[in-house]
């Protein structure tokens, strides 16, 4: 048999890299009624800005209308703030609510519970807009 094999490694290898890319200061959420389409244009607008994915975080909820979404968006703000609070993570800093139009009466309960709701043109022109303006 021949002499003992070194398995050690240099003090080098185990040091941390740069990442990437650098991150971009803002912790963004993205509520959307559509589960392929709206993500998948986020997704790409993700990539295409180079920002990480702790960075953008985007969510389909069970329900489609403007009133489920914001409301879906006011509870998982809630419990970002509860784990920021614990020191796990941190809050928001932009919460978007991306929808079709479809249902008219619809926005004006959501815009209850937001700042401003930008609708769009046709159904498949561009999704309307609600962005609470006040996040934090």
């Amino acid at each position: 048999m021949s002499g003992k094999r070194e398995y050690a490694r240099p003090a080098a290898h185990y040091t941390r890299k740069m990442p990437k890319r650098p991150p971009s200061g803002k912790c963004i959420l993205i509520v959307t009624e559509g589960k392929k389409t709206e993500p998948a244009y986020f997704r790409a607008l993700r990539n295409l800005f180079r920002l990480t994915t702790v960075d953008v975080e985007i969510v389909h909820p069970e329900g489609t209308d403007p009133v489920t979404l914001t409301n879906c968006a006011i509870e998982l703000k809630t419990k970002r703030i509860r784990e920021a609070r614990q020191g796990h993570t941190v809050p928001y800093d932009e919460i978007w609510v991306v929808f079709d139009l479809e249902k008219p009466h619809d926005i004006r309960r959501a815009q209850a519970n937001a700042a401003m709701a930008l609708p769009g043109r046709k159904k498949s022109d561009s999704p309307g807009l609600i962005r609470p303006s006040n996040t934090g």
